[in-house]
């Protein structure tokens, strides 16, 4: 009972900064294919954080204490993989560049890699203060299949929306019309 009160904290903590980061996000780009789902940032940490701390079996205690660092982390995360992003941009804007310059931007890249890598070791030694390393390496497979199960959710066309039911004649009219 005690679990399932700490994830419903945690689901309302969660939609309570989703909702204030979510105000300063830029809007989905609309070349999605037709009939696919559009993500919702709030929707995604919160099915995040529920399916995460089910297939971590999460204590109250470990979870009181992993979800203020694994967020860190993802935020962290997410700058690096825009910094990535942009380099690879830049990459691929451009075409005609000398040698030095392209070796200056691999070099960039394969730093930014680097980066990342070192990102994960430093978080995988604060994960290891506050769960069992069973937990950890369920964490890394559950965030995996997270992943593959919301992009299946994205690629599946929206079902249609059933049509409303007409009211029956036999329904008495709404008063005071």
């Amino acid at each position: 009972m005690k679990t399932k009160n700490v994830i419903a904290l945690l689901l309302i903590g969660a939609l309570s900064v989703t909702t204030i980061s979510a105000q300063h996000q830029k809007p989905d780009k609309p070349n999605r294919p037709e009939g696919a789902h559009k993500p919702d940032p709030k929707k995604f940490k919160v099915m995040k954080i529920a399916y995460l701390t089910e297939k971590l079996e999460l204590t109250p205690e470990e979870a009181q204490q992993f979800w203020p660092i694994y967020n860190e982390f993802e935020s962290k995360k997410k700058l690096e993989r825009k910094e990535f992003r942009d380099d690879k941009k830049d990459m691929e804007k451009e075409i005609e560049l000398s040698d030095a310059d392209i070796e200056k931007m691999l070099n960039e890249h394969l730093q930014l890699k680097q980066d990342e890598l070192n990102l994960e070791k430093e978080y995988l030694a604060k994960f290891k203060t506050v769960l069992p390393m069973k937990k950890i390496g369920a964490l890394y497979k559950a965030e995996e299949s997270f992943k593959r199960d919301l992009l299946r959710k994205m690629k599946a066309p929206t079902p249609p929306t059933p049509p409303t039911p007409p009211t029956s004649p036999s329904a008495p009219a709404p008063k005071g019309r």
